[in-house]
């Protein structure tokens, strides 16, 4: 007559709910992941053309780009001198996701001892946002050139 109460969850209702938990967490984490990886490759885009646009208002007023980079991939610290300390930007900008500067430039297109064109390079965590205007060195896979 009196039916005993059952309380509780049986042990394959815990094991079905935890599977979806880890499921959904598996899922969001990915997720938040790209995003993060997407963030960063735009601010990767954004430092270049910060840099870009201190190279043409410093080609402007000098008549050539910055031979910084003489016809070899340096580190966007070489434009220190000509670029910050000239006033043409604030600060170099650095890659979101390491310490390391990890931008390069390279002057191009050689006239009569005078810097004509320039490449800046960044590596992009995202392959599908791949751009090469310039041929980079190995693993720098987003680049900017003028012309």
């Amino acid at each position: 007559m009196f039916e005993k109460l059952k309380k509780g969850f049986t042990l394959v209702e815990l094991m079905i709910v935890i599977s979806i938990l880890g499921l959904l967490t598996t899922v969001g984490l990915s997720a938040y992941m790209l995003t993060q990886k997407t963030a960063r490759d735009s601010k990767r885009q954004s430092d270049l053309e910060s840099i870009r646009q201190a190279l043409e208002i410093y080609r402007t007023e000098n008549g050539t780009y910055s031979s910084a980079g003489v016809s070899n991939w340096t580190d966007v610290s070489s434009l220190n001198t000509h670029l910050v300390d000239g006033g043409y930007i604030d600060r170099l900008p650095s890659d979101p996701k390491t310490s390391n500067p990890s931008y390069r430039y390279k002057a191009t297109d050689l006239s009569s001892s005078n810097y004509y064109g320039y490449c800046l390079a960044a590596k992009v965590e995202k392959t599908e946002s791949e751009q090469a205007s310039c041929i980079g060195e190995a693993g720098y896979n987003y680049t900017v050139k003028n012309p």
